[in-house]
C-alpha cells in the first residue's frame, strides 16, 4: 500500500495528464532526496485518491523542514517546480548535489540524528495541521466520486469508438469479399469471351477457305479461259511457232501454227491489174505534133 502511495504522488505531470518526459524524472528525484533526508515515508497516512487529487491540485507538498540545509532546500524546491520547464537536469543536479553535500559531510552523525528526529517532529505536526485545517483538506469522497465518473466516461468513450471502428473495419471486410468475388466473376468473364472469340475467329478462317475453295472451282468449271486456280501446280507453257502470210489485201498476217495440227492452206494470190487500153491514134499524133512544135519553138 505505502509503495501505491509513493508511485501516485510522485509526480505532478502524470495526476493532470500532461505529457511524459524526463522531467517527471526530476520531481521522483526530489521525493527520494526527501526521504533520505529525513527518513520519513512521504505522505504518511493520507489517502491515495488525496495524494492524487491534492498533488494534482497544487494544493499538497511535501513539508520541508526549516532546519535543513539551505542548498538541498532549494534543491527539491526547484524539483518540484509547477512548470517543467523550470526544473532542472540531471546533469545540473550532480552538479548541484557536489557543491551542497559539503554541508551535511561536515555535521557529525550524532548530531545529523539529532537533526533528523527534529525534522520527524516538525513533518509530523505539518501533517497533523493540513488534516485538521479544513482549507487544506479536499472533499476526498466527493473527489472519488468524480474520479470514477470521468474514469467511467472515458471507459465508455473508448468502448464506444472501439464499436466504431469494428464496425467501420467489419464493412470493409465485406466490401473486400463483394469486389474479390466482382474481380473473379470479370476474370472468368474474360477468359470464356477470349475463349469463343478463338473460336469464332477459327470459324470464320476455315468459311472464308472454303469460299475460296469452291470459287476457284467454280470459276474453273464455267470459264475456261480464266487463269488456273492457285491450288494447282501451274505448268510451262509450250512454244509455238509462228507463221506469216498475206491476207487478201496483200498485207503480211501472223498466226500461230499447231504442232500437232496442219498449218491452213494459204488464200490464193490475187489476180493481176489488168492494163488500161491504149490510147487511139489521134490522141497520139496529136500529142506527136505538139511535142514537135515545142521543140521547133524551143531552138528559134
Amino acid at each position: 500500500m505505502e509503495q501505491q502511495k509513493y508511485k501516485d504522488e510522485l509526480c505532478r505531470d502524470s495526476s493532470v495528464d500532461e505529457q511524459c518526459s524526463d522531467k517527471i524524472d526530476i520531481w521522483s528525484f526530489g521525493i527520494v532526496l526527501w526521504e533520505l533526508l529525513t527518513c520519513e515515508t512521504p505522505y504518511k497516512d493520507v489517502d491515495s485518491s488525496a495524494i492524487i487529487w491534492g498533488v494534482g491540485s497544487n494544493s499538497l507538498h511535501l513539508p520541508i523542514p526549516s532546519t535543513c540545509p539551505d542548498g538541498f532546500q532549494l534543491l527539491m524546491k526547484m524539483c518540484w517546480s509547477n512548470s517543467p520547464s523550470s526544473r532542472p537536469s540531471f546533469k545540473q543536479i550532480q552538479a548541484h548535489l557536489d557543491i551542497a553535500s559539503q554541508e551535511v559531510l561536515r555535521i557529525q552523525p550524532d548530531e545529523y540524528y539529532k537533526k533528523q528526529l527534529i525534522w520527524k517532529e516538525e513533518i509530523r505536526l505539518h501533517m497533523l495541521q493540513m488534516q485538521a485545517n479544513k482549507s487544506h483538506v479536499p472533499k476526498f469522497a466527493e473527489f472519488e466520486d468524480d474520479l470514477i465518473r470521468k474514469r467511467e466516461n472515458e471507459l465508455k468513450h473508448a468502448q464506444d469508438v472501439r464499436e466504431h471502428y469494428e464496425r467501420k473495419l467489419e464493412r470493409a471486410n465485406q466490401l473486400y469479399l463483394e469486389l474479390k468475388a466482382v474481380l473473379m466473376h470479370l476474370d472468368q468473364r474474360e477468359k470464356e469471351l477470349l475463349k469463343r472469340e478463338k473460336q469464332t475467329v477459327k470459324v470464320s478462317r476455315k468459311r472464308s477457305k472454303d469460299k475460296v475453295i469452291k470459287g476457284n472451282k467454280r470459276c474453273c468449271e464455267t470459264s475456261p479461259t480464266s487463269p488456273d486456280s492457285p491450288l494447282h501446280k501451274l505448268e510451262s507453257p509450250v512454244r509455238v511457232p509462228l507463221v506469216t502470210h498475206l491476207n487478201g489485201r496483200a498485207r503480211p498476217e501472223s498466226f500461230a501454227m499447231s504442232t500437232t495440227s496442219p498449218p491452213p492452206p494459204a488464200p490464193p494470190p490475187p489476180p493481176p491489174p489488168t492494163p488500161p487500153p491504149p490510147p487511139p491514134p489521134i490522141f497520139f499524133f496529136f500529142f506527136f505534133f505538139t511535142k514537135k512544135l515545142k521543140l521547133i519553138f524551143f531552138f528559134f
